[in-house]
């Protein structure tokens, strides 16, 4: 089973919104979280009762101990289209789901006592109805007022003569085809998915907020992410062991994080806990729904409105680096990129400082040029050309060497947004010991940007380079 979760209102988390957005590239070097909160939003329907929207699949989720007394997700009734009560909660207020014109799903618990007038009137496009609940036990107020003659209303097989006997004037068809929900699942790792954040830049990334604290995890256990590579997926695995925790409210959280290339951001990436033959379910996301909701609720709240220029560059950058490398994806790409501002953006633009070369020492050793892997961090590759064995040295970076046929490369990974106008120092060293002779390339992201635009030909990767020094530029911005 696969759980697509943008839960957007969650009281049990963050009172107001429970989306939050982990920016990176603005120089929180201690981990800082922007948590965005909307105005006056009333995230609780009980008194100890909770409510979330899940904008992906149209999820309204109701959770806690007791009664549904308000409804303040009347300003969703029209995009609401599954609405799923979850073990706990007693009765349901008068009108509390009416007039929910696209409402296809409800669940509704064993614990359910009341369901109030008219609590879902003008529901007529619900089709299934999965109600765990004793109907002996059950008051439904004038249940003839809710629902229509074509909704499935499933209940167990011994139960259905009753409800029909009971509730004799509903609209329904009762169906006796409802599994108990009690039904133990041994393989079924029990996790709650909390919510997500988003790492916008620095490097991007998608983290998993999980509550696994009725999982009995074993030290082998795994989060499992199946991640976008063009149009291919690849397997990631992350030990449970190395994943952080968070207090939010009552509620402790293991955060996973899972890092995008930028081509890939359309694509959904899937995460699931493995621990021997044991499972959880399966959680989706992906980074352009978090961006979607920054967009377009950036009216709500000003740490969105702050957030909003720099979502759009990001997905305007992302947007080129997905039709330059031809991925696809069920996302629709192209309107993201921002083509007047990209079209606006010359060499001069570009915060280059020049290439500096001191090699003279090193003989036949030759700087060939760079290249730009536009992964979740940026990485700057430099090639080299010598008949004898190089070594390479950054003050900081990862510094990785491959080879190439002629070619030797120095790969500086890790390059946050920030940084793409940071000049780095490579030292190149030929030979070993007492007979090492060294010299020094002094080169950025900016510079191979610069060279690009000054002497490329490739119209698609200019692209790409303008649309990266945008979300470096409203990086800059966002970080003042």
């Amino acid at each position: 089973m696969t759980r697509k979760l943008n839960r957007i209102l969650a009281a049990c988390l963050l009172p107001g919104l429970m989306f939050t957005t982990t920016v990176g590239f603005v120089g929180l070097t201690n981990g800082a979280t922007l948590q965005a909160q909307a105005k006056d939003v009333d995230t609780t329907c009980g008194e100890n009762l909770a409510w979330a929207f899940e904008t992906s699949t149209g999820t309204l989720t109701i959770s806690g101990t007791g009664d549904i007394t308000k409804a303040p997700w009347k300003n969703l009734k029209n995009e609401i289209k599954v609405i799923e009560v979850e073990e706990g909660v007693t009765s349901i207020c008068e009108e509390a789901f009416a007039n929910c014109s696209n409402l296809e799903t409800v669940v509704i618990p064993s614990t359910m006592e009341k369901i109030g007038k008219k609590a879902f009137f003008k529901c007529g496009a619900v089709k299934d109805v999965y109600c765990y609940a004793v109907a002996e036990d059950l008051t439904w107020v004038n249940p003839n007022q809710d629902f229509s003659v074509k909704t499935l209303f499933h209940v167990s097989e011994d139960a259905v003569d009753e409800y029909k006997d009971t509730f004799s004037s509903a609209k329904v068809i009762f169906t006796g085809d409802l599994a108990p929900i009690d039904d133990p699942d041994d393989t079924l790792i029990k996790t709650e998915l909390g919510g997500c954040s988003l790492s916008l830049g620095g490097d991007i990334a998608v983290y998993f907020y999980v509550d696994v604290s009725e999982a009995e995890l074993s030290e082998n256990a795994y989060m499992e992410f199946t991640v976008p590579v063009g149009d291919k997926k690849e397997i990631r695995t992350m030990s449970a062991s190395d994943a952080t925790s968070v207090d939010v409210g009552n509620t402790s959280y293991s955060v996973f994080k899972c890092t995008i290339s930028a081509k890939d951001a359309f694509s959904e990436v899937t995460a699931q806990i493995i621990d021997g033959e044991r499972a959880s379910v399966t959680y989706a996301s992906s980074v352009v729904e978090y961006a979607d909701y920054i967009i377009e609720h950036q009216d709500e709240s000003e740490a969105y409105a702050k957030a909003a220029p720099l979502v759009e560059a990001l997905m305007s950058y992302c947007a080129c680096a997905q039709k330059y490398f031809g991925v696809t994806s069920e996302h629709e790409s192209a309107s993201y990129i921002n083509t007047d501002a990209i079209d606006g953006v010359t060499k001069e633009s570009i915060p280059a400082n020049g290439v500096i070369e001191s090699l003279e020492d090193l003989g036949d050793v030759t700087f060939e040029g760079a290249t730009l892997s536009l992964k979740s961090k940026t990485s700057l590759s430099l090639y080299f050309t010598s008949a004898d064995e190089l070594s390479f040295s950054c003050d900081g970076m990862l510094v990785e060497k491959a080879e190439s046929g002629e070619y030797q490369i120095a790969r500086i990974r890790g390059i946050s947004a920030l940084d793409l106008d940071k000049t780095y120092t490579l030292t190149v060293t030929k030979g070993s010991g007492d007979e090492a002779v060294s010299g020094t390339i002094e080169y950025s992201a900016m510079d191979y940007c610069y060279t690009l635009l000054d002497k490329g030909e490739d119209e698609g990767m200019k692209d790409v380079v303008r649309a990266l020094y945008l979300f470096y530029d409203a990086a800059c911005e966002y970080e003042k």
